[in-house]
């Protein structure tokens, strides 16, 4: 015991001896004021080894950040939020000890002792993001309405430029919907239009991200603007030009647009529907009528033509007529016939059977069935002088006069017209009943043809081509008359395709009943153009001889003798028959005057009968006769010569 008191005596004497500030071995080891930090550590702070609080702020040294700091002052969470025991106010540049300074702190006096990283505070600003950072990223756009509040782009804040829409993403790395529209910025048109607001069919139409009635000038997205679009929420998904939306107006011609050429006109009258400056072509020529100088085909241009669109004519139907006043001195009979003149111009007599006028019985009224293609005339026929019949009130007239405007448009309508010449005091009266209906000339009179042979009946079809009709009607017709046979002969045409259908068809339908003989074919054919209606041009009456081609007898459905004779050489001739045009004076008895005549002559081999030889090379050849003015059942056949006496005739032989 000795010996230890006196090394412990020993030891404090060597210590007192040490300067102060000095560390002795055994300060190493001891803890004089219990405060946790030895006293040797307390000597390298700075602090009092003999004081656990140093500085008297009521924090021990050993957890005091400042233990050798500002003296005599109290820590509280006032002074000294982290309670770190450095006075907030003048020592703590950290006061809630996140480790971020205060002075770059944005909550410096924010959630305590926890240590800043990016996964608890991304936008590194001093603030818990799980406890009090509102704005986790720092781009001033509360987490609450940020749609990126943990972006990973930091140092920026959030404005119309960088963030279009406000919604915290920045626009150029981490905002695909710039304008916050659901439509992401790859295939939005408007990237930065209209904000905040959410498509539908209703609002966009297009989908392509613009706001139809705000932003967008083409809601259907088809190249044209909502402006100018006749279809501006139309067909999606396709691009307007001139292939499928010709007149650009933003319909889409295969199923919207129904006027692609935007004329006016719908396309399913449209005859053109890709040419905003044509719709219609009347006379179907593929030319249409706006530029079309001839609309209806009939050979008269538009600037003359009274009417552009049809060539109207009138048909005359005499429904009955009766002598009502005793023509003739030595019976009661009347010799009638009744024609009729267009301008001054005879047009026609009838009646029609070559026996040239009717025989009727005064005050008898008889009902006629004759059809005739306006001034109407009657006439009793005598030997010396026709004399008129009265068939007009009017005293200064015996002729009825009928008027009706060309540029009338025809019609089904028919109209029934009773004249008499009685009360006027003329005498000579007579009471004509007609009818007459408005025709459009350029429409065939008849496609079905109906006749008789050989005590059977027989029809055809015939659908002409009025472009045909047309170039015909419009050549030149003059003839030389009589004495200029050639000048006739030249409007036979038997190389024409629809001649030599029609006399196939007819060669066909002869040979199917039972007639193939050369001579019962031609007698058969003879027998369909013998029935066409004769419409008589009377002799000194003023009228120009106009022959026929055989398209216009056709399509008229009447002519004279010359058209009669020239479509029969022309159908004959197109399946190989040999024939000639023959024209002369003829005169039906002894009493009888001269008067011009056409027929037709046709070799038959084998045959026998009225005719004559042939010309030239053909001098050996004899060619027969055929009336094909008319074709009377059991009295006209080929080799019949059906006139009193025949002079003066020339021939020319049609190839």
């Amino acid at each position: 015991i000795i010996s230890l008191v006196t090394i412990l005596v020993a030891s404090i004497i060597v210590t007192s001896i040490l300067p102060p500030g000095t560390i002795a071995p055994m300060d190493e080891l001891r803890d004089r004021d219990g405060d946790g930090l030895t006293d040797s550590e307390e000597l390298a702070l700075g602090t009092n080894p003999m004081s656990e609080d140093t500085d008297n702020d009521g924090i021990d040294d050993l957890i005091d950040g400042c233990a050798n700091g500002n003296d005599d002052w109290e820590s509280t969470v006032i002074s000294d939020w982290d309670s770190d025991g450095c006075q907030d106010d003048s020592e703590d540049k950290n006061d809630d000890n996140d480790g971020y300074s205060d002075s770059v702190d944005n909550c410096p006096r924010g959630k305590q002792n926890w240590g800043s990283q990016d996964l608890v505070d991304r936008d590194s600003d001093g603030c818990a993001d799980d406890f009090e950072d509102l704005d986790d990223d720092g781009d001033t756009v509360n987490d609450f309405d940020d749609d990126c509040p943990y972006g990973f782009i930091f140092g920026w804040v959030s404005n119309i430029n960088s963030d279009y829409d406000g919604d915290g993403c920045y626009d150029v790395d981490e905002d695909f919907d710039d304008d916050g529209d659901s439509i992401v910025d790859a295939v939005d048109s408007c990237p930065k239009g209209i904000r905040n607001w959410i498509p539908s069919s209703n609002s966009d139409y297009d989908s392509d991200g613009c706001k139809d009635n705000d932003e967008d000038s083409d809601d259907d997205n088809d190249g044209i603007t909502d402006y100018i679009d006749e279809c501006s929420k139309g067909t999606l998904s396709w691009t307007s030009n001139e292939s499928n939306d010709f007149d650009s107006d933003g319909c889409k011609d295969n199923n919207e647009d129904l006027d692609d050429d935007n004329d006016g006109f719908e396309d399913y009258i449209d005859i053109f529907p890709f040419n905003p400056n044509e719709w219609s072509d009347f006379d179907q020529d593929g030319i249409g009528d706006n530029s079309d100088d001839d609309d209806d085909n009939d050979g008269v241009t538009d600037f003359y033509d009274a009417n552009d669109f049809a060539d109207v004519g009138i048909e005359l139907t005499f429904d009955f007529f009766e002598v009502i006043t005793k023509m003739d001195y030595f019976d009661n009979q009347a010799e009638v016939f009744i024609c009729m003149f267009v301008e001054g111009e005879n047009v026609g007599c009838g009646p029609d059977d070559q026996s040239y006028h009717w025989s009727l019985t005064t005050s008898t009224v008889y009902i006629l069935d004759t059809s005739h293609l306006i001034q109407i005339c009657a006439w009793d026929e005598d030997v010396s002088n026709n004399d008129r019949i009265d068939i007009n009130p009017d005293s200064s007239n015996d002729c009825y006069n009928l008027y009706f405007d060309s540029t009338t448009s025809a019609s089904t309508s028919i109209t029934t017209v009773t004249t008499t010449g009685v009360g006027d005091s003329t005498g000579w009266d007579g009471e004509l009943q007609f009818s007459y209906i408005l025709v459009d000339l350029r429409v065939q009179r008849m496609n079905q043809y109906s006749w008789g042979y050989d005590g059977l009946d027989f029809s055809i079809n015939l659908n002409l081509d009025y472009n045909i009709y047309s170039i015909y009607k419009n050549k030149d017709h003059t003839v030389g008359g009589i004495y200029d046979v050639e000048s006739y002969a030249r409007f036979s045409t038997p190389y024409e395709q629809y001649v030599f259908d029609i006399a196939n068809d007819l060669k066909d339908l002869a040979i199917q009943s039972g007639y193939s003989s050369d001579l019962e074919i031609a007698e058969f054919i003879y027998s369909f153009v013998g029935n066409i209606q004769y419409v008589l041009d009377i002799e000194g009456s003023g009228v120009s001889d106009y022959p026929k081609y055989p398209i216009e007898m056709l399509w008229e459905s009447s002519g004279d003798c010359e058209d009669a004779a020239i479509l029969y050489i022309s159908l004959i001739e197109s399946i190989d028959y040999d024939a000639m045009f023959a024209v002369g004076l003829v005169k039906s008895s002894e009493d009888a005057d001269w008067g011009g005549h056409a027929w037709a002559v046709v070799h038959i081999p084998n045959h026998s009968g009225d005719g004559w030889y042939g010309m030239g090379t053909k001098s050996d050849i004899p060619f027969y006769f055929v009336e094909a003015t008319g074709y009377y059942e059991g009295s006209s056949y080929i080799g019949r010569d059906p006139w009193y006496e025949i002079k003066d005739v020339s021939f020319f032989d049609v190839e």
